[in-house]
């Protein structure tokens, strides 16, 4: 299954990003599921903790979620970096994956 992002093409099943004619890059499976986070909720702030309790499943492990998302807080602003690095123009100057202050990330189209 395909999915364009500006001029970035996601492929879920093979895993791969590519923008334009650029190279192909590997997606990890933590950043596949940031993006589907991200295109389900596309046009609306997704809150970082909720990010990361959907991408990882949390919500079924009720015990470890308080824990793992402190933990992975700064896990989550790096593998948004990365994607950014591959699906924006100018990463320093985000049009797609966008921070909206005091509530997480935003996907625009």
């Amino acid at each position: 299954k395909l999915k364009r992002i500006g001029s970035a093409e996601i492929d879920f099943e093979a895993g791969f990003i590519q923008r334009d004619s650029d190279e192909k890059h590997k997606l990890t499976d933590f950043q596949r599921a940031l993006l589907r986070v991200l295109i389900a909720h596309q046009g609306s702030a997704v809150s970082r903790k909720r990010l990361i309790r959907e991408a990882l499943n949390l919500e079924s492990r009720a015990y470890l979620v308080d824990l793992t998302l402190q933990s992975l807080i700064g896990v989550l602003d790096e593998q948004i970096d990365a994607l950014r690095e591959y699906i924006e123009p100018d990463p320093e100057r985000p049009v797609y994956i966008r921070r909206v202050f005091g509530q997480g990330y935003r996907l625009q189209d």
